[in-house]
């Protein structure tokens, strides 16, 4: 093994640049980041205090303070020498968790969640360090053969996954053998990749025979065989099978239609694929690794995967994610006297009024999202699970009411009780220092729940706490040159990284990916870089730094094809 992948030989020493477990050094290449939070690539000296929490200017962002969508990094292309933020090790082949190459095949007819549940899994794998790539067969067509309004007997001729229509299927191969010849590509002539994971229909017999003959045996003279796991997405839940088809008409297939055309084309295109649909079988298909995901995580039932570590670890991600209705935002706490780590101080009267600006800002924007996107509201008195009546501005959804109507029918769904269970669920997670609690009181004293999160705790930044940064560079001049080569993996003594804190909230990133309603986290910058990291797919080079002032609360929404972020305003 190459000294740029030697292993740290104590997990308690400082990882400066020569004792990384990843090797991070000089011939490490940055990946290109395009709009983000940041506010350039270089480590200036504010926004080095900024990383290290030390006393700094609170300077506006890069981004102006009207709305602005940011970036969501997960279809970027990943270098060869990409470090991912909860990245474990790194080897020299590139591959981790002894798990050798995986394919990935998505199973299901339209509007069953596939691509969303693609995404998903690119976005955790990479999170964990494996070099993945999604294919969506759907971004070929388009390039060949786009959906043009008038056309529709024409193009469900190759939207239709029937064998015996010959014309069709010589369409479909076009598009579905360039997009089999990326992922060759990515498999085969690139050492580090790892899983590949193909977004199509693959809804017979014959399609995923092909797949897992083709690449369990390998190409190109590969003769180590390959992992080929199936993933059917199946939804029998109307609500869930309506609101995907929403989203599929507004899509970029159907740019330009008009909506309710659009939407006859599209159920045309459903009715045409179950004809010829064969779900995965456990007796014909016995020999195949799959999982069949139901209603988007409500059941999940697995056949043949004891193959790995690593498949393991994506059947419990599964396990975990819930379709997601609701929105995270992020906010930092308000302003404290000193704003000291060491000093565990409570709000002044400028963080109290910050609070209270957060409380309306975040419940105005969750009312206004739910009357805009025409959700049936009682806007009577919310009662809180502890039956204290509190008042809330927040707006009851008809989901609610019928959920409390039904409650306890043995024919009727039953809904946990656990955080985010509700679509129309708000919770607040806090960090457990005075300022971040200080800062959520007034959604506790409105009747929304407010959880304390340890994992929220902010960088601890060991020996330097509470210093300036001149005073850092003069008592620590060696460790302060490091700490700027590498901000990221760097750790000062009795301190943590960021790829400590990264590694620490591994549970909460979970917790987050069961949510289906709206959640607030208010928390120090150094843990919300984290969290945003992972839900817009940053490197280890973006995240720290990433900018969060107290002028906005970021706001992401789940896509099918990726995740958006939005400025808004604290005013």
């Amino acid at each position: 093994m190459s000294n740029q992948l030697k292993l740290a030989a104590d997990n308690h020493q400082p990882r400066t640049r020569k004792s990384s477990r990843f090797g991070v050094l000089e011939s490490v290449k940055r990946i290109k980041s395009s709009e983000s939070l940041t506010s350039g690539r270089s480590v200036t000296p504010n926004t080095a205090a900024a990383i290290l929490g030390q006393p700094h200017t609170d300077t506006a962002s890069t981004l102006q303070r009207k709305k602005k969508t940011l970036l969501d990094q997960v279809h970027f292309k990943q270098s060869s020498t990409y470090i991912s933020p909860g990245q474990l090790y790194a080897t020299e082949s590139g591959r981790l968790f002894h798990a050798g190459k995986i394919l990935i095949v998505l199973v299901g007819l339209p509007a069953r969640s596939k691509t969303k549940l693609g995404v998903a899994l690119t976005r955790y794998t990479r999170w964990l360090g494996v070099k993945s790539r999604i294919f969506h067969v759907s971004d070929y067509r388009r390039a060949m053969f786009p959906l043009i309004e008038g056309d529709g007997i024409e193009d469900l001729e190759y939207l239709c996954a029937d064998s015996t229509n010959k014309k069709g299927m010589a369409y479909r191969h076009t598009f579905i053998d360039a997009c089999l010849k990326d992922i060759d590509d990515f498999f085969f002539d690139d050492a580090s990749s790892q899983i590949a994971i193909y977004d199509a229909l693959n809804i017979t017999y014959e399609e995923r025979n092909y797949l897992n003959e083709k690449y369990s045996k390998g190409t190109k003279g590969d003769t180590k065989a390959n992992t080929v796991l199936f993933l059917e997405s199946i939804v029998t839940d109307p609500f869930l099978l309506e609101r995907n088809i929403d989203i599929a008409i507004k899509s970029k297939d159907y740019a330009f239609w008009d909506l309710l055309k659009a939407k006859e084309h599209f159920l045309k295109r459903i009715e045409r694929n179950s004809a010829v649909y064969e779900e995965l079988d456990n007796k014909k298909e016995a020999h195949l690794s799959f999982v069949k995901y139901i209603n988007y995580g409500d059941s999940l039932w697995v056949n043949n995967t004891n193959h790995s570590y690593l498949i393991n670890k994506i059947i419990e991600f599964l396990m975990n994610l819930k379709e997601k209705k609701g929105r995270v935002y992020l906010s930092r706490c308000g302003n404290s006297d000193s704003d000291r780590y060491n000093d565990d101080e409570v709000l002044n009267k400028e963080g109290i009024c910050f609070a209270k600006k957060l409380t309306d800002v975040v419940i105005n924007r969750i009312n206004y999202l739910r009357e805009k996107n025409s959700i049936e509201v009682d806007p009577s008195v919310l009662i809180d699970s502890n039956g204290n009546g509190h008042r809330t501005s927040i707006l009851k959804t008809q989901a609610s009411i019928e959920r409390n109507l039904n409650m306890g029918k043995s024919d009727k769904k039953q809904i946990s009780s656990h955080d985010g269970a509700d679509e129309d669920s708000v919770v607040v997670f806090s960090a457990p220092r005075k300022r971040t609690l200080d800062t959520a009181q007034f959604f506790g004293k409105r009747g929304i729940p407010v959880r304390t999160k340890l994992e929220l705790k902010q960088l601890n930044p060991g020996v330097i706490a509470d210093m300036s940064l001149q005073e850092v560079s003069t008592n620590y001049p060696a460790e302060f040159k490091e700490f700027l080569k590498e901000p990221y993996f760097y750790r000062f003594s009795k301190g943590e990284s960021y790829h400590d804190l990264a590694l620490r909230m591994g549970s909460l990133i979970f917790e987050i990916e069961r949510m289906n309603g709206d959640v607030l986290i208010i928390a120090h910058e150094s843990a919300l870089r984290i969290i945003y990291g992972y839900l817009m797919a940053k490197s280890a080079f973006d995240i720290p730094l990433l900018e969060f002032d107290r002028k906005n609360v970021i706001e992401i929404s789940f896509g099918h094809y990726e995740n958006k972020a939005i400025k808004i305003p604290i005013e």
